[in-house]
């Protein structure tokens, strides 16, 4: 049986019918739907105006789509839960205190091949952490971090060294070394600092296949 979809008008007009005292049998034959959809409509739409009924079903699409959005966040999820924990590489840089799952990967994806590097520091520069230098005649100066290379890797490091100064209770030089920074300066120039410290401290990680080990 083909379903009828009813606008918010005509809901609101049927019952209306009903409660002028139609019979609810009748009403179903004149609108070809079962008495069951009529008092459910009844009991969902009773009382409300037009106005009222569109702002209810707008608000249960809104729900759906939410509720398919959250399906949709809990797959993807799921989906770098798994792939974290199958990485052997994701494994080892989850050791350090404030990277998670979707920092590990993308950093692991970043850096592909750690022999890429000659250094680790130049994992710094390649994340564009590493502050811009003007030098032009007797001018010699240090300006902000070049943002360069990929900036989600860049953001997601921003955000564990904000998670290690913030949330990670234990004793760590790493962390006392940043705080001592934001003393002196500023906290998000200790972040960047302690985010661009994280990056060779991760590549080193890589290379060497080494946990992070709390000093």
């Amino acid at each position: 049986m083909k379903r009828i979809r009813f606008t918010e008008e005509q809901i609101i007009g049927v019952l209306r019918e009903a409660e002028a005292g139609a019979k609810t049998a009748d009403l179903a034959r004149k609108h070809g739907v079962s008495e069951a959809t009529l008092y459910n409509r009844k009991f969902k739409y009773g009382g409300l105006e037009v106005s009222e009924a569109k702002r209810l079903r707008a608000l249960e699409a809104e729900n759906t789509q939410r509720k398919k959005l959250l399906a949709a966040v809990a797959a993807i999820d799921g989906d770098i839960k798994r792939l974290s924990q199958a990485s052997h590489a994701c494994r080892l840089l989850m050791t350090v205190p404030g990277v998670g799952r979707l920092t590990a990967l993308a950093f692991t994806a970043a850096i592909d091949d750690p022999a890429r590097f000659r250094r680790s520091r130049d994992v710094g520069a390649y994340l564009g952490l590493v502050p811009r230098r003007y030098q032009s005649g007797e001018i010699d100066y240090v300006g902000s971090i070049s943002k360069c290379g990929d900036r989600r890797v860049r953001t997601l490091l921003y955000e564990a060294s904000h998670v290690m100064l913030t949330r990670y209770k234990g004793e760590l030089k790493l962390k006392n070394w940043a705080l001592a920074i934001a003393q002196r300066s500023t906290m998000r120039k200790a972040r960047i600092a302690l985010a661009r410290r994280l990056a060779i401290i991760m590549h080193a990680m890589l290379r060497d296949g080494t946990e992070f080990h709390p000093a």
